[in-house]
């Protein structure tokens, strides 16, 4: 009997599936953590632009994108004396729409035509064409609770069979 649970254990250091397992929960959980989070760090950015200004629009279009497209933007404004370029549509990272949601402001937008720009008055390199909407999304809290929980078992059950595999 002491043999066959001596054998049984040398097989269980030799599996090493359940920790990779753990190790993959763990990755996956980190991304969705860190994901949120350049979200939130976003949001925080995009409720700086306060100020707005009159600038000229030199480029709008739409992407080419077969299932989602992504405004593209060229613009000029001026602060306090300093001309500045920006390249922003919207301050939303979430800009995957189909090419129909964006039609009415390719119609609206034509280069050359004077455009409201908001920017942020102590860092005007951070502009937009659209003002972002100030709310919390709801994903954001979801993607940070999602990789919490998995970043807590695949660390737990990492442990264990860890734990488990070195005889303790």
């Amino acid at each position: 009997m002491h043999r066959s649970l001596n054998r049984n254990a040398a097989s269980y250091r030799t599996d090493r599936t359940p920790l990779k397992i753990s190790l993959f929960a763990m990755l996956v959980g980190g991304v969705f953590v860190v994901g949120s989070q350049y979200r939130n760090y976003r949001a925080v950015q995009n409720r700086q632009l306060t100020a707005t200004t009159q600038g000229t629009l030199l480029y709008f279009g739409v992407g080419d994108g077969r299932a989602l497209s992504h405004a593209r933007a060229e613009f000029i404004f001026k602060h306090e004396g300093t001309e500045f370029k920006g390249t922003e549509f919207t301050a939303d990272p979430d800009t995957g729409r189909s090419r129909a949601y964006f039609q009415p402001w390719v119609e609206a937008f034509q280069a050359g035509r004077p455009v409201t720009v908001y920017y942020n008055p102590s860092d005007p390199t951070h502009s937009s064409l659209e003002r972002p909407e100030d709310t919390w999304s709801s994903n954001t809290v979801l993607f940070t609770v999602l990789g919490s929980v998995l970043l807590t078992v695949g660390a737990v059950l990492g442990f264990s069979f860890w734990l488990r595999g070195r005889g303790k």
